[in-house]
């Protein structure tokens, strides 16, 4: 199993942690001093595989989440024997924990919940929690040996099953013991009743079980005949109904609407529905009880006719969505269709263009008129002043003039005359412009009534088709004709001409109706077998209760015999001896378990035996590498109890007679052989490794030897997580992650975010 990605919010520590792209093969050192944040890092891979951590007790799971956060969240992809897996968890403040498990490529989870996802992770890499922290996680506390009764040591050796099996063989001799505890009280409570009774009670419950069986039978064969008698009233009413709704489709004409077709054949099907569900209570062969009768299938041909016009009808939505868009009924931006404006939209347009211009052309009549009327005074005011300047006149406009331009000379007379010239001249201009805007707004009316004589015809169009279900089917049927839309018209003549020519050719209607009214002639006829077979069916309900009835009869009377006899003493006595034959048989399978479960503990023990003859061989392995070739030969004992070869003294020495340094290379080397040893037994072609401060106690020496040996370990150990404070030397790591203090956010790779 190779970690490939992290992700998590608001997990211990972080606020945000991202490390994609991990390296999958060499050393990934976590430096940084005291509480930076690097065993939050491990802890977060930890939370993801099996959502508990080391150091979070798992019933205050709570606290993993980041301080004054309500929850958080992490993923992490691995990959194990070369498949792609992808986990997802959440845990909020009120411990809803939730997770969900992906294989590659795949977007919905293969598992769903925090148990199912523990167990997919254990099936895809073979170890759980507790294996996980005693071979693959060297948390940050003191190296130590392993526990020789530990789960994780029972499962590398392979013993699991045996201990499981030692442990049913002791609940197996607890349950034999309490079996014949068990007998024994039952044995007391059979000498009592042996005191009491004088009968057999299981004969006579035998008995009593029956008689409730005849009378039960007896009531559902009384509530089946009421049932039959039910059907039989059903079926004799639900004929007439048929033809009742039959009739009127059978009389109908050709002005009857689509929708007034397709009630009436809903209607017909569903009589003969209610006429087969009555039927459906009695075994029949009757053509009329089944979906291939010749009713049914006219039933079902007509509905058929009936439908074929959706193709026509189809054809029509679309046209009507057309219709709709030049309507304006829709919402659809014609710009971008490249299509005209709705013809309402035009209408309102051209109309606010008359009114547009009606207005520009009284403003024109208005200024022609007001020019008029000053070229008229100008020119009048420039005669009386030039030529009848004595007239009262000619004073009057003196006097409107100085009142004006603060003073009137008579050399300033022309400028009347100019004046007069100007405004006539632009009287003539705003006459050409009203009548030019009278012409526009005569052509702006015609295209207003050509534009609302097509809107009508679209508008009937529209409604022949939102009608076309309940307007007489023969008018729709011209109507569409008059539409000349040939997609509408091929398909109307293709089902005029084909299924739907019963609906629109008198001939062809009355040839079907009097097809159907034949067949509802024939409904009476076969009523009346029904009623026959149904008649049989309750005279055999009839015997089957008269049979029921004799036997209660005779049950009573060995039921009274029975009271005579007193065998039932005689049978308690028999159980009473075998229950003691029972009891001799569990006392011999007791110590037959006992000889199994002594066997199972010595296959145990020579188990374990051979296990830490194997974690020997493998520590011989590790340790050298990790020492320098210093020590090479380790014993280790049936307590797990470490025991090392020194050359000075030439013997095996106790742990405690070696440096605290040397000690831990020591106990190190058995971490490590835990690991190789748990990685052949769950067979993980490459496996990951996390090793939180090992090198507390080490000099610059053994670090160095150590960082240099730990990836020729072993060929499946690839991925080797080391975390501490600093490194002298980083060349041996494929990747540094360094960790701060200060820093609420971890980022290692390129992130998408």
């Amino acid at each position: 199993m190779i970690i490939q990605n992290v992700r998590a919010q608001n997990v211990l520590k972080y606020a945000h942690l991202v490390l994609n792209d991990l390296p999958d093969k060499g050393l990934i050192a976590i430096s940084g001093r005291n509480e930076s944040g690097k065993t939050a890092v491990v802890e977060t891979i930890c939370f993801a595989l099996f959502g508990r951590t080391f150091s979070v007790p798992e019933d205050r799971l709570q606290k993993i989440i980041r301080w004054n956060e309500t929850s958080c969240q992490v993923e992490l992809q691995f990959v194990s024997n070369e498949q792609v897996y992808r986990i997802e968890r959440s845990l909020d403040y009120k411990g809803t924990h939730a997770a969900q498990m992906f294989k590659d490529g795949e977007d919905e989870p293969f598992v769903t919940g925090p148990h199912s996802v523990e167990e997919a992770v254990y099936e895809a890499c073979g170890f759980d929690f507790q294996q996980y922290l005693d071979a693959l996680y060297l948390a940050q506390r003191e190296i130590s040996t392993p526990h020789s009764q530990s789960d994780t040591i029972k499962a590398i050796a392979g013993a699991t099953d045996l201990e499981e099996v030692l442990k049913d063989l002791e609940n197996d001799v607890e349950s034999e013991r309490d079996r014949i505890a068990d007998i024994g009280i039952e044995v007391e409570g059979l000498l009592k009743q042996i005191d009491k009774l004088d009968i057999s009670e299981h004969t006579l419950e035998s008995i009593e079980q029956e008689r409730r069986a005849c009378n039960d039978r007896i009531r559902e064969t009384e509530a089946a005949v009421v049932q039959l008698d039910k059907a039989a009233d059903d079926i004799q009413a639900g004929c007439p109904k048929v033809q009742q709704v039959g009739k009127a489709l059978a009389t109908t004409g050709l002005d009857t609407s689509l929708k007034r077709w397709g009630e009436m054949i809903d209607a017909l099907d569903e009589q003969m529905n209610v006429m087969r569900d009555s039927c459906s209570q009695i075994e029949t062969d009757s053509d009329l009880c089944t979906e291939h009768s010749d009713l049914s299938l006219f039933v079902k041909e007509l509905g058929d006719r009936l439908d074929a016009f959706e193709d026509v009808q189809d054809r029509m939505d679309s046209y009507r969505v057309q219709l709709a868009t030049l309507l304006g009924e829709t919402s659809v931006d014609n710009s971008e269709l490249n299509t005209e404006k709705p013809l309402p939209v035009q209408h309102r347009e051209i109309s606010r263009s008359i009114s547009s211009n009606r207005v520009k052309n009284a403003g024109a009549q208005l200024l022609i008129f007001a020019s008029v009327v000053l070229a008229l005074f100008s020119l009048l005011g420039w005669w009386q002043l030039g030529f009848n300047a004595d007239s009262h006149t000619a004073g009057w406009y003196m006097g409107i003039l100085t009142d004006i331009f603060g003073g009137w000379s008579d050399k300033r007379n022309s400028l009347l005359q100019m004046a007069a010239i100007g405004f006539g001249v632009f009287a003539a201009i705003m006459i050409f412009i009203s009548m030019t805007l009278s012409r526009r707004i005569r052509l702006l009316k015609q295209q207003e009534s050509r534009l609302q004589d097509r809107l009508d015809d679209i508008r009937a169009r529209a409604k022949l088709i939102d009608e076309a279900d309940v307007m007489p089917f023969n008018q729709v049927v011209e109507g569409l004709e008059k539409l000349n839309n040939e997609g509408i018209s091929q398909l109307l003549k293709t089902y005029t001409q084909g299924m739907g020519q019963p609906f629109v050719n008198q001939l062809s209607l009355a040839t079907e109706q009097d097809k159907l009214l034949d067949m509802l002639n024939d409904c009476m006829n076969s009523v009346g077998d029904l009623r026959e077979s149904i008649a049989t069916e309750i005279g055999r309900h009839q015997r089957i209760i008269e049979e029921s009835g004799e036997r209660i009869v005779e049950l009573n009377h060995e039921k009274e015999e029975l009271r005579q006899r007193e065998l039932e003493i005689q049978q308690l006595r028999d159980q009473v001896d075998t229950l003691a034959t029972q009891t001799s048989r569990h006392e011999e399978h007791i110590e037959t378990l006992k000889l199994a479960m002594y066997l199972l503990q010595e296959t145990c023990r020579n188990i374990y035996s051979r296990f830490n003859q194997v974690l020997s061989k493998y520590t011989g392995k590790v340790m050298p590498k990790l020492t320098d070739n210093r020590y090479k030969q380790m014993q280790i004992g049936d307590d797990l109890g470490v025991r090392v070869f020194s050359q000075e003294k030439n013997d095996f020495g106790e742990l405690e007679e070696f440096s605290s340094g040397t000690q831990r290379q020591m106990l190190l080397a058995v971490r490590l052989a835990m690991s190789k040893a748990l990685i052949e037994a769950v067979e993980q072609s490459r496996q990951f490794i996390i090793l939180d401060e090992p090198f507390a106690f080490f000099d610059r020496e053994r670090i160095r030897a150590s960082l240099a040996a730990l990836p020729k370990v072993d060929k499946h150990l690839d991925q080797i997580w080391i975390i501490t404070q600093e490194f002298e030397d980083l060349s041996p790591f494929s990747l540094h992650i360094e960790c701060s203090r200060e820093n609420e956010e971890l980022i290692v790779g390129q992130y998408a975010g």
